[in-house]
């Protein structure tokens, strides 16, 4: 990955993940990665469906690789050591790769290329789709009910209302939110916190 990165023949977005794949290499920091070949259903190279990878050889030449965080210190660690300009950090993404010409690597020269081997999931190309993949799809309305509602009870409940309020407009912020999404869901903390704060009095 760091030739590719200092090729100077990528565009500015590929670069960007390279550079991602390679910081989170260097971290030394539980990620997962799965790879699938985009497999032909016709003749048309427009129409193509994802397979898990086989150590067999495909007519595709192209590739999905999803990334998936397993621990949320990650993210913290991320933030830290990124620079100005560098990609955020999600849960689980996804990029595609695309090789030209007749000749391309194996799922595992993928894999490897990738420098991800200490996380295992760059075993033998045979054993690639052994292991299952799971990804848990945090959506904003689950993040609001468990970190802001659920999370920030103990704040809401030990510091007050507003409090509470610094608390969620700073979760907001660590998420990189919106203005916009801000001023949409602050009134609705606002409320919820009111109203859950007179429900603990009475417990």
């Amino acid at each position: 990955m760091q030739d590719l990165k200092n090729s100077g023949e990528l565009d500015d977005e590929t670069k960007k993940i390279v550079e991602l794949i390679d910081t989170l290499a260097e971290m030394n920091v539980r990620v997962d990665y799965k790879l699938f070949r985009e497999a032909k259903d016709s003749e048309d190279d427009d129409n193509m469906t994802m397979d898990k990878c086989k150590n067999t050889q495909s007519q595709s030449r192209q590739f999905i690789c999803i990334v998936h965080v397993i621990h949320d210190t990650t993210f913290k660690k991320y933030n830290y050591v990124a620079k100005n300009g560098m990609m955020k950090l999600f849960r689980g993404f996804a990029f595609q790769l695309i090789f030209d010409g007749d000749a391309y690597p194996s799922p595992a020269e993928i894999m490897d290329s990738l420098q991800v081997s200490q996380f295992g999931a760059s075993e033998a190309a045979d054993d690639l789709d052994s292991r299952p993949l799971m990804l848990k799809m945090k959506f904003l309305p689950y993040m609001v009910r468990t970190f802001g509602c659920r999370n920030g009870l103990k704040t809401l409940s030990q510091s007050g209302a507003n409090a509470y309020e610094r608390y969620t407009l700073g979760m907001l912020q660590k998420w990189g939110m919106s203005h916009g999404a801000i001023k949409k869901w602050q009134p609705f903390f606002y409320q919820w916190g009111l109203y859950a704060k007179d429900v603990l009095v009475k417990l």
